[in-house]
């Protein structure tokens, strides 16, 4: 096991780790399917290959709430089907009911609508399986659990090591840079808006690459991350105003104070980012 580990993770290292989990999820996704559609009565034993491409993801956690999310939907899906069929078997008329009831849970428990719940449902409606409802039902469940093993056995053996040095030193450098232009102007010295216009565009920059890039960094770093943005931006904002305002102005004591807890606050965020 430790080998097979350590295998994955060399050979993943050169690869984007969202792409090598997908890949070899799917190469195993494809035997099992291979397997199940020749020696198994299985009903589109597809939907395999189906749940990896639905929750399989870089980080751990974001496939299993995406299983879980799987599970959940499945099992509507399926019971909205079959109660559906059994109350208007075969009658078209009970389907635009059914699938209005599927979407308005989809967007209550996950706020968007899920198509695989549409098509699951869908199915055990209109009864395109061929046979019973049961056949495709107790097929749809195996199969996405099939799916969902795969996926989470994958994520589990594949730690990729997220590129989160270069990310935490870039940030580090700019708290240092804005920490460098809160001591020029305590020393008289201040920065002049231009330089605090870069480094405001510059932070906007990063933060929209950090926040679009999901499939590199994991959840609890991008959350740090976003609160240190903030931090950074309301330091160069108080910093400006700041500069604005008179040397006897009563309002310095409450801008240095802030600027004061927001770096000690900065400071901490990057501790954390650090440790993880």
């Amino acid at each position: 096991m430790k080998t097979l580990k350590k295998t994955l993770r060399l050979w993943g290292s050169h690869v984007d780790p969202k792409a090598a989990k997908m890949l070899i999820s799917t190469a195993i996704g494809v035997v099992v399917y291979m397997v199940l559609a020749q020696f198994l009565p299985m009903v589109y034993p597809m939907f395999i290959l189906n749940t990896l491409f639905v929750v399989t993801s870089v980080d751990l956690g974001l496939t299993k709430t995406a299983s879980l999310e799987r599970m959940v939907g499945t099992a509507a899906a399926i019971g909205i089907g079959l109660l559906c069929f059994f109350l208007a078997g075969g009658q078209s008329w009970i389907i635009p009911f059914g699938l209005l009831v599927v979407t308005l849970l989809t967007l209550l428990f996950f706020r968007r609508v899920v198509n695989v719940m549409l098509v699951c449902a869908t199915m055990l409606m209109c009864n395109t399986s061929g046979g019973h409802p049961f056949l495709y039902a107790s097929s749809r469940v195996i199969n996405t659990l099939i799916g969902l093993g795969i996926a989470l056995v994958v994520a589990v053996l594949y730690t990729h090591p997220y590129p989160r040095r270069p990310v935490y030193e870039e940030y580090a450098a700019m708290l240092k840079d804005v920490e460098g232009m809160i001591e020029a102007d305590d020393s008289g010295q201040a920065p002049t808006p231009a330089a605090l216009l870069e480094k405001i565009t510059a932070l906007t920059a990063l933060e929209v690459k950090m926040t679009r890039d999901t499939g590199v960094l994991s959840v609890p770093f991008r959350k740090r991350i976003i609160a240190l943005t903030e931090d950074i931006n309301q330091l160069l904002c108080h910093l400006g105003v700041l500069q604005a305002l008179p040397q006897d102005d009563p309002a310095r004591a409450d801008r240095e104070k802030r600027i004061q807890e927001l770096r000690a606050h900065a400071h901490t965020l990057m501790a954390e980012l650090d440790a993880l």
